[in-house]
C-alpha cells in the first residue's frame, strides 16, 4: 500500500469508493490538525442543536417508538444461524431514545405535511439527518484524533470524489480518510468487525463459508455436534457485534450494562422476553407493548425477584439506563425482539468471554497460520516422521516452545504467532495511540525468546529436526492485525492477512 503520491509525494487520501485520491495534484486542500477538531466539533453541535428543535415537533411516546423502530426495521435474518445488524441504526435508535428520555420532544405531535408547507423540509427526516451526522461526526472525531483522516473545504473538485457534506457558518466542508485507514479497517476485519456502519455480507467471509460447510457436512440427526457448531458460529456474530459497537463507535459505556454486573441469571429472563415479544409484536411497529403488570407476572412466574428485574432492565422518562433496551411509556413496556436478541448476545459474550475467546482465537490462530503456509507450497511435516508436524515443538531443553516451523526446498520459516491477547484490553487497543504498547511486547518477545528460538533451529536444524540438506533460515512474527513495525533485530513482523508467497520472497 503506497501512502504517498508517486508524482509530488503528497499523503494520499481515499474517496467514498475507496480509491486513492491525491489532494495536491487534484487541486485541493485538507485544513489541519487542529482546524479539522474544531470544525469537527462545530458541526457535532450543530447536529446537536437541530436534534433538539427538530425533537421538539413530536411527543415523547411518537420518537421513542421511532428510536424503536430505527433498531428493529433494519435486521436481516440470513437464514437460521445468521442474523445481520445494521449497528448505525442500533446506535442512532438508542440515541435517539436517550435523548427523548432526557426530555428532548414535544407535548403533542404536529403534523409534517403542515411543518413541510411552512418549513419547506420534513421534520422526521431533519431527525434521521441529524442522528445519522451525529453518530458519523463523533467516529470521524476518534478518526482525527488517531491520524486516520481529515476535514477538507469543499469545492466542485470534490463532487465526484466524497460522498458526505457538511455546512457550518456558510461553509461546506468533507472528511477524507487517508491510506492508513485501511489498515485500521484491516485490523477491525480481523477481528470481525467493520468500521461502516453494517456488517456486510457476514455468510459471504471465509471463516462463515468453512462453517458453513462444517454444517452441510454434519447429520443434523447429530444433535450435540450441530448445537456445538451452530452455538459457535452464534458466538463468532455475537461477538462480531459486541466489538464492532465498541471499537467502533466511540460511546462503549452504551453497551457496558453495568446495572446487570454478572448476574448471569437474567439471561433466561431476557430470552423469555424475546420470545414472548417475537410471537406478539406489532408487524406494522416491529415491537411488543407489554402492560407493566404482565412484566411483572412473567418474572414471578419464573421466580425471579421481579422487583430487581424492572429496577435493572426498565427506562423511564428523565431515568433512564445508559442502553435502554425496555422503555416504560403509560404502564406499558416497549419490548424490541431484535433488539432484545442482540443484547442477549451480547450478555452471553460478557459472561462467558474467557471461554469463547479461547474457543475463537489462541491455537485457532495458531491453525490458521499453519494453514495459510501450506496453501502458499511449505510442508510443516516433521522430517523424521510424515505423521508428526512442526506445531508447537520444544528446543532440546524444554525451555521454549516454537509455535510452527514451515520449509519449502531452500528456506525454513521459524514462526511465532503473536495473537496480542488483545481480548483481555479495552476497546482502544485498535487505536493508532495504543500501537506503542504492542510494539514493546513484540521486541521484547523477540529479544528474549525468538532469537532464541530462531538459533536452536539454525543449529539443530540437522540432527535435531532431521533436514537431510542445507537451509536458508529465517525467524518472523506473524500477528493478527498490523503493527507499526516491520522487522526488529533481523526478524521480520507481518500480519496474517498480508501473508503471501510474493511476501515472504521479498522477506528472504
Amino acid at each position: 500500500m503506497n501512502r504517498f503520491c508517486e508524482l509530488c509525494n503528497s499523503e494520499l487520501y481515499l474517496n467514498h469508493d475507496n480509491v486513492s485520491v491525491c489532494p495536491k495534484c487534484v487541486g485541493i486542500k485538507p485544513l489541519s490538525y487542529s482546524a479539522s477538531l474544531e470544525i469537527c466539533k462545530k458541526l457535532i453541535q450543530k447536529s446537536r442543536t437541530e436534534l433538539y428543535i427538530y425533537s421538539s415537533f413530536f411527543s415523547l411516546e411518537y420518537l421513542t417508538e421511532l428510536g424503536c423502530w430505527l433498531r428493529e426495521s433494519d435486521v436481516n435474518r440470513l437464514n437460521e444461524l445468521f442474523f445481520e445488524y445494521n449497528l448505525g441504526r442500533v446506535v442512532m435508535g438508542t440515541l435517539l431514545i436517550k435523548k427523548t428520555l432526557n426530555g428532548w420532544h414535544g407535548e403533542t405531535n404536529i403534523d409534517p405535511i403542515i411543518t413541510k408547507e411552512i418549513l419547506g423540509l420534513d421534520p422526521q427526516n431533519e431527525i434521521l439527518r441529524n442522528l445519522r451526522d451525529l453518530v458519523q461526526l463523533r467516529y470521524n472525531l476518534i478518526l482525527i484524533e488517531e491520524e486516520y483522516g481529515l476535514f477538507f473545504g469543499y469545492n466542485d473538485l470534490l463532487k465526484f470524489k466524497t460522498e458526505m457534506k457538511y455546512e457550518v457558518e456558510d461553509q461546506d466542508y468533507t472528511f477524507m480518510t487517508n491510506m492508513s485507514w485501511l489498515d485500521y479497517r484491516n485490523n477491525l476485519e480481523e477481528f470481525n468487525i467493520t468500521s461502516k456502519d453494517k456488517i456486510e455480507s457476514l455468510d459471504k467471509r471465509d471463516f462463515i463459508k468453512k462453517r458453513l460447510k462444517e454444517i452441510d457436512e454434519i447429520d443434523r440427526g447429530d444433535v450435540d455436534e450441530f448445537k456445538k457448531l451452530k452455538e459457535k458460529i452464534n458466538y463468532i456474530l455475537f461477538e462480531s457485534c459486541y466489538n464492532g459497537l465498541n471499537y467502533v463507535f466511540p460511546d462503549p459505556e452504551m453497551f457496558s450494562f453495568k446495572e446487570i454486573k454478572d448476574n448471569i441469571h437474567v439471561l433466561d429472563f431476557l430470552k423469555e422476553l424475546y420470545s414472548i415479544s417475537r410471537e406478539r409484536k406489532d408487524n406494522d411497529n416491529l415491537f411488543f407493548r407489554m402492560p407493566k403488570a404482565q412484566f411483572f407476572e412473567v418474572a414471578n412466574k419464573y421466580n425471579y425477584d421481579s422487583s430487581k428485574l424492572y429496577d435493572m432492565f426498565v427506562s423511564l422518562e428523565n431515568d433512564f439506563k445508559n442502553f435502554p433496551l425496555l422503555i416504560e411509556i403509560n404502564e406499558k413496556i416497549i419490548l424490541c425482539p431484535e433488539t432484545i436478541f442482540l443484547v442477549c448476545g451480547f450478555l452471553t459474550y460478557k459472561f462467558n468471554k474467557e471461554t469463547i475467546n479461547t474457543l475463537l482465537s489462541g491455537f485457532e490462530f495458531e491453525d490458521m497460520v499453519s494453514e495459510k503456509f501450506k496453501t502458499m507450497g511449505f510442508s510443516i511435516e516433521d522430517p523424521n516422521n510424515p505423521k508428526l508436524t512442526l506445531q508447537g515443538r520444544k528446543t532440546k531443553n524444554g525451555k521454549r516452545e516454537i509455535d510452527l516451523i514451515a520449509y519449502d526446498n531452500e528456506n525454513i520459516w521459524v514462526i511465532e504467532c503473536k495473537d496480542q491477547g488483545l481480548w483481555k484490553l479495552d476497546p482502544k487497543i485498535l487505536w493508532e495511540n495504543r500501537k506503542e504498547y504492542r510494539i514493546k511486547d513484540i521486541k521484547k518477545e523477540i529479544k528474549n525468546k525468538h532469537l532464541e528460538r530462531v538459533q536452536f533451529v539454525k543449529e539443530n536444524y540437522n540432527s535435531y529436526f532431521g533436514f537431510k540438506k542445507d537451509y536458508n533460515i529465517h525467524g518472523i512474527i506473524i500477528t493478527r492485525i498490523k503493527e507499526n513495525i516491520e522487522i526488529f533485530e533481523d526478524i521480520h513482523i507481518l500480519p496474517a492477512y498480508k501473508l503471501s508467497s510474493e511476501k515472504l520472497k521479498l522477506l528472504e
